[in-house]
């Protein structure tokens, strides 16, 4: 709920603030990257990207997909 770690570094921002963030009338995309073991990369975006209040267990909400990673 409340996230971990460093800003500076490695963390999570938790599932409260990524709520607060996503909730209000801006429309937000979520960008994937992958990268394999090859370093081949392949790219990917859903539209729109939300996550829910706490009383819906912070389910995350994703739209259509577009991209290289199928």
């Amino acid at each position: 709920k409340s996230g971990f770690g460093d800003v500076t570094g490695d963390h999570w921002l938790g599932n409260e603030y990524l709520h607060q963030l996503t909730r209000g009338p801006a429309h937000y995309k979520l960008g994937v990257k992958l990268v394999d073991q090859d370093a081949a990369t392949k790219l990917g975006e859903y539209d729109p990207f939300l996550v829910e209040d706490e009383s819906a267990a912070y389910r995350l909400r994703l739209g259509l997909f577009q991209g290289t990673a199928q």
